[in-house]
Protein backbone atom coordinates (compact mmCIF):
# COMPACT_ATOMS: atom_id res chain seq x y z
CA UNK A 1 0.00 0.00 0.00
CA UNK A 2 2.93 2.28 0.80
CA UNK A 3 4.85 1.67 -2.11
CA UNK A 4 1.53 1.99 -4.50
CA UNK A 5 1.12 5.75 -2.98
CA UNK A 6 4.77 6.59 -3.16
CA UNK A 7 4.86 5.76 -6.69
CA UNK A 8 1.00 8.15 -7.13
CA UNK A 9 2.49 10.76 -5.15
CA UNK A 10 5.63 10.81 -7.49
CA UNK A 11 3.35 10.73 -10.70
CA UNK A 12 1.64 13.53 -9.06
CA UNK A 13 4.15 15.32 -8.38
CA UNK A 14 5.94 15.41 -11.86
CA UNK A 15 2.29 15.94 -13.61
CA UNK A 16 2.53 19.45 -11.37
CA UNK A 17 5.93 20.51 -11.92
CA UNK A 18 6.68 19.80 -15.17
CA UNK A 19 4.84 22.49 -16.56
CA UNK A 20 6.13 25.01 -14.11
CA UNK A 21 9.72 24.08 -15.19
CA UNK A 22 9.02 24.19 -18.92
CA UNK A 23 7.70 27.50 -18.20
CA UNK A 24 10.91 28.70 -15.76
CA UNK A 25 12.93 27.43 -18.19
CA UNK A 26 10.86 29.84 -21.22
CA UNK A 27 11.23 32.80 -19.32
CA UNK A 28 15.00 32.02 -19.36
CA UNK A 29 14.90 31.62 -22.79
CA UNK A 30 13.21 34.90 -23.09
CA UNK A 31 16.00 36.72 -21.13
CA UNK A 32 18.39 35.13 -23.33
CA UNK A 33 16.48 35.69 -26.55
CA UNK A 34 17.02 32.24 -27.48
CA UNK A 35 12.82 32.14 -27.45
CA UNK A 36 11.94 31.36 -31.21
CA UNK A 37 8.08 29.83 -30.23
CA UNK A 38 5.86 28.30 -27.90
CA UNK A 39 7.35 24.94 -28.90
CA UNK A 40 11.13 25.61 -29.82
CA UNK A 41 14.24 27.40 -28.46
CA UNK A 42 17.55 27.05 -29.21
CA UNK A 43 21.29 26.78 -27.73
CA UNK A 44 24.12 28.03 -28.29
CA UNK A 45 26.94 24.96 -29.40
CA UNK A 46 29.56 27.67 -30.09
CA UNK A 47 31.73 28.05 -33.20
CA UNK A 48 28.50 30.00 -34.94
CA UNK A 49 26.50 27.23 -34.45
CA UNK A 50 22.91 26.89 -32.48
CA UNK A 51 21.01 23.50 -32.10
CA UNK A 52 17.27 23.77 -32.48
CA UNK A 53 15.61 22.12 -29.31
CA UNK A 54 11.97 21.06 -28.04
CA UNK A 55 10.66 22.96 -25.21
CA UNK A 56 6.85 23.56 -24.91
CA UNK A 57 6.25 26.97 -23.16
CA UNK A 58 3.79 25.46 -20.47
CA UNK A 59 4.58 21.56 -20.58
CA UNK A 60 1.85 20.06 -22.03
CA UNK A 61 0.60 20.92 -25.17
CA UNK A 62 -1.29 20.00 -27.77
CA UNK A 63 -0.48 19.77 -31.46
CA UNK A 64 -1.64 17.74 -34.86
CA UNK A 65 1.19 16.50 -37.16
CA UNK A 66 0.36 19.85 -39.35
CA UNK A 67 0.56 22.25 -36.60
CA UNK A 68 3.67 20.79 -35.22
CA UNK A 69 5.14 21.14 -38.23
CA UNK A 70 4.14 24.83 -39.32
CA UNK A 71 5.52 25.99 -35.78
CA UNK A 72 9.12 24.11 -36.49
CA UNK A 73 9.06 25.88 -40.01
CA UNK A 74 7.91 29.47 -37.62
CA UNK A 75 10.66 28.55 -35.50
CA UNK A 76 13.14 27.98 -38.22
CA UNK A 77 12.07 31.78 -40.22
CA UNK A 78 12.39 33.08 -36.75
CA UNK A 79 15.87 31.89 -36.31
CA UNK A 80 16.56 32.93 -39.36
CA UNK A 81 15.52 36.50 -39.06
CA UNK A 82 17.14 37.12 -35.54
CA UNK A 83 20.58 35.14 -36.55
CA UNK A 84 21.34 35.50 -40.02
CA UNK A 85 24.91 34.45 -40.43
CA UNK A 86 24.86 31.49 -38.21
CA UNK A 87 23.79 27.75 -38.29
CA UNK A 88 20.77 26.21 -37.01
CA UNK A 89 21.03 22.30 -36.54
CA UNK A 90 18.71 19.62 -35.09
CA UNK A 91 18.85 16.25 -34.21
CA UNK A 92 16.59 13.32 -34.15
CA UNK A 93 15.85 9.36 -33.63
CA UNK A 94 16.29 7.56 -36.91
CA UNK A 95 16.98 4.12 -37.99
CA UNK A 96 20.97 3.79 -39.71
CA UNK A 97 19.54 2.98 -42.85
CA UNK A 98 17.46 5.81 -43.49
CA UNK A 99 17.63 7.74 -46.62
CA UNK A 100 18.50 11.13 -45.42
CA UNK A 101 21.14 13.80 -45.61
CA UNK A 102 22.47 14.15 -42.48
CA UNK A 103 25.47 13.02 -40.38
CA UNK A 104 24.86 9.79 -37.87
CA UNK A 105 26.21 11.16 -34.56
CA UNK A 106 28.05 8.70 -32.60
CA UNK A 107 27.27 8.21 -29.14
CA UNK A 108 27.28 5.94 -26.09
CA UNK A 109 24.42 3.69 -25.91
CA UNK A 110 23.07 5.48 -22.39
CA UNK A 111 23.22 8.85 -24.14
CA UNK A 112 20.96 7.18 -27.09
CA UNK A 113 18.79 5.32 -24.17
CA UNK A 114 18.25 9.43 -22.30
CA UNK A 115 17.69 10.81 -26.29
CA UNK A 116 14.45 7.60 -26.51
CA UNK A 117 13.27 8.57 -23.03
CA UNK A 118 13.26 12.60 -23.60
CA UNK A 119 11.37 11.36 -26.70
CA UNK A 120 8.80 9.19 -24.94
CA UNK A 121 8.00 12.41 -22.82
CA UNK A 122 7.87 14.72 -25.42
CA UNK A 123 5.61 12.10 -27.21
CA UNK A 124 3.15 11.89 -23.73
CA UNK A 125 2.76 16.07 -23.15
CA UNK A 126 1.20 15.96 -26.87
CA UNK A 127 -2.15 15.93 -25.62
CA UNK A 128 -3.29 15.30 -29.41
CA UNK A 129 -1.54 12.21 -29.11
CA UNK A 130 -3.97 10.01 -27.13
CA UNK A 131 -6.79 10.30 -29.80
CA UNK A 132 -6.73 6.67 -30.81
CA UNK A 133 -4.23 5.59 -28.70
CA UNK A 134 -1.62 7.02 -31.18
CA UNK A 135 0.96 7.59 -28.84
CA UNK A 136 1.33 3.87 -28.15
CA UNK A 137 2.44 3.51 -32.24
CA UNK A 138 4.70 6.64 -31.78
CA UNK A 139 6.94 5.61 -28.76
CA UNK A 140 7.29 1.94 -30.88
CA UNK A 141 8.69 3.42 -33.85
CA UNK A 142 11.03 5.42 -31.18
CA UNK A 143 12.25 2.92 -29.97
CA UNK A 144 12.70 1.17 -33.15
CA UNK A 145 15.51 3.51 -33.98
CA UNK A 146 19.20 3.23 -33.31
CA UNK A 147 21.00 6.28 -33.95
CA UNK A 148 20.53 9.33 -33.56
CA UNK A 149 21.21 11.69 -36.74
CA UNK A 150 22.15 15.59 -37.12
CA UNK A 151 20.69 17.92 -39.58
CA UNK A 152 21.74 21.58 -40.87
CA UNK A 153 18.67 23.58 -41.07
CA UNK A 154 19.93 26.62 -41.96
CA UNK A 155 22.97 28.74 -42.67
CA UNK A 156 25.90 28.63 -46.05
CA UNK A 157 28.89 25.83 -44.38
CA UNK A 158 28.29 22.81 -43.34
CA UNK A 159 28.92 22.28 -39.57
CA UNK A 160 31.30 19.81 -38.24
Amino acid sequence: MNLIFNIAYFGILLIVLYPIISYLNTILARLMGRYLNSLFICRWKGSNTYELCFQPAYGFYYARPRSFYKKLSEAIEVFEAGYPDTILIGEMLSSVTAKRQGQIRRCHPLLLFGFKVSADLAILMNLANYRKMKFVTLIAKTHRSDAIIRYQLTGGSHYE
